[in-house]
């Protein structure tokens, strides 16, 4: 009888560790964790010739899912907004982007989403204002402005 009562309390503190467990790390609006945008890092030198070039990393809280999930960065400059190229990932898994401008001061967000272009996860957060990370060309950064 105690061995039956220690098995089932030992099953039911297994089971609410679970739950608890896959409470705690939700993935980004029910997509995989590969979709969840945690951060970014990039470069965004000056220039002497009157393109700038960012090259950004969007980092995520797991490895890419590369062909499953669709990696994107815009990029908002006074011509409009523009997707940057995804030129490859990271030894992390981590989608890296570039884009080059004529504009020294430039806007910044990235989403995942499926095949289908349900999106999982945007970063900055729309709600939040602004809803996109400013760059100037030449300040150093990174790290802070996704969520």
């Amino acid at each position: 009888m105690r061995r039956v009562t220690v098995a089932l309390l030992l099953a039911a503190a297994l089971a609410a560790a679970a739950l608890v467990a896959a409470a705690s790390s939700p993935a980004a609006e029910g997509g995989p964790k590969c979709s969840d945008i945690t951060g970014e890092l990039h470069n965004f030198p000056n220039s002497t010739t009157g393109t700038y070039t960012l090259t950004a990393q969007v980092q995520l809280a797991a490895p890419a899912c590369v062909g499953k999930i669709t990696y994107q960065l815009f990029v908002l400059t006074d011509a409009g907004t523009q997707e940057a190229n995804l030129t490859g990932f990271s030894t992390e898994g981590n989608p890296i982007f570039q884009f080059a401008s004529s504009d020294s001061t430039i806007c910044i967000y990235a989403t995942t989403s499926t095949k289908a272009g349900r999106v999982y996860d945007r970063a900055p957060d729309a709600s939040l204002t602004p809803d996109c990370l400013a760059l100037t060309a030449g300040i150093p950064g990174g790290g802070s402005g996704f969520q």
